[in-house]
């Protein structure tokens, strides 16, 4: 998220930022300063509620270990509104559950004067 904000200002144009829900945590504040610089980031979050790719990497690294019981990687017990909380930082937010609103939504955010942000709801298979 960091890195986008970067370009956005280098470029003086959008730029598309893909993230994850559990990955947007650790810099969810990026949506503050696109907004306050004025930067057309358009964050496009895909959202499993959990740290997919820590899993992914843990298996990776021991295959005997249980898909089943990886602890704290998942959002279960309380969903984080991250469409909430990018508004509460200045940016428009649209949930897009089909591929025509992704790409309507797209299409609008590409003459964004700040941040936007999109959340994908996808199936997490770990």
């Amino acid at each position: 998220m960091p890195v986008a904000i970067g370009v956005s200002y280098a470029k003086k144009e959008p730029v598309i930022c893909f993230v994850g829900d559990g990955g947007s945590i650790y810099s969810i504040q990026s949506i503050w300063t696109s907004f306050k610089q004025k930067l057309p980031v358009i964050f496009i979050c895909f959202e499993n509620r959990s740290y997919h790719i820590l899993k992914e990497l843990s298996l990776l690294q021991n295959s005997d270990l249980d898909p089943n019981k990886f602890i704290g990687m998942d959002f279960k017990e309380s969903k984080p509104d991250l469409n909430m909380i990018a508004e509460g930082f200045g940016a428009i937010s649209y949930t897009a559950d089909t591929y025509e609103k992704l790409r309507k939504y797209i299409k609008i955010s590409l003459d964004s004067k700040g941040p936007i942000w999109i959340t994908v709801p996808t199936l997490s298979k770990l």
